[in-house]
């Protein structure tokens, strides 16, 4: 059969290269072409990969009203390739803003739809539970929950656990024991790597909206502080002239002064 994929993050990269596995092994004369990543590169072949999910990853409103001409054009090229291709199923992964447009699409056309990861209608977004129970031919859920929901929206789901569970037990496997973390580190090669480093988003216009930016130092601020600081340094002096006590707003300045001696 030949299966085309969608999948347009890193995690549903992540989990459509363990299905492609999984469908080679049930069909060895399985066909792929698909939109995702490297994981499903090197499962289903470079050369089949029509789309990488670096060049169709929007996050929030702004990326997505700004590259809204972006967006419309790969929705255009996505349908012009699955229509060459004709697969006899095609298999949605998660990424349901774009996902659910070609569901749509798919299902007019006569093509099967399967939705792998469905939606999270159940927190937000629940019409789209309509569209799918009118476009989507096969439904597989991840969550044990889901299996009530959906049911009670008209959609038969299945449910086979979830695949992250798969993805984690064999990246424990492949891990060193764990007698290797606790040993202190003893060679200078040892020392000389860092034990770990900041985990980046997937998204580069994610990374670029949402880091923090440190503030701009303000010169009127920062003069107004000083004067302050240097108005209550003369009031501090004056009251301790008088034997009064002086506590100081900024921490670690001013302190009560000792008893005066008669």
């Amino acid at each position: 059969m030949n299966y085309y994929l969608i999948a347009g993050e890193p995690s549903g990269d992540l989990h459509g290269a363990n299905l492609m596995r999984g469908l080679r092994a049930a069909d060895p004369e399985a066909r792929f072409r698909f939109w995702g990543g490297d994981r499903m590169a090197a499962e289903g072949g470079a050369g089949n990969l029509a789309k990488h999910y670096r060049e169709t990853s929007f996050f929030g409103i702004v990326q997505v009203l700004r590259n809204l001409r972006t967006i419309r054009r790969q929705m255009r090229e996505c349908r012009d390739d699955v229509a060459r291709f004709a697969p006899d199923a095609l298999i949605l992964i998660d990424y349901p803003g774009f996902n659910m447009q070609m569901a749509e699409w798919a299902h007019a056309q006569g093509i099967r739809v399967f939705y792998y990861i469905a939606p999270k209608v159940w927190a937000w977004r629940e019409y789209r539970v309509k569209a799918m129970r009118r476009c989507i031919d096969r439904l597989f859920v991840i969550f044990p929950f889901e299996r009530g929901y959906f049911r009670s929206k008209g959609i038969e789901p299945v449910f086979e656990g979830n695949p992250l569970v798969d993805a984690i037990a064999a990246r424990c496997a492949a891990l060193p024991p764990a007698e290797e973390f606790r040993t202190p580190c003893r060679t200078q090669q040892h020392r000389e790597k860092p034990a770990g480093r900041p985990l980046p988003s997937p998204n580069r216009n994610f990374r670029r909206t949402s880091a923090p930016r440190a503030p701009k130092p303000r010169t009127r601020d920062t003069r107004a502080m000083q004067a302050r600081r240097s108005n209550f340094a003369q009031c501090r002096q004056t009251l301790r002239r008088l034997h009064l006590p002086c506590r100081s707003p900024y921490p670690g300045q001013g302190r009560r002064p000792q008893n005066p001696t008669p």
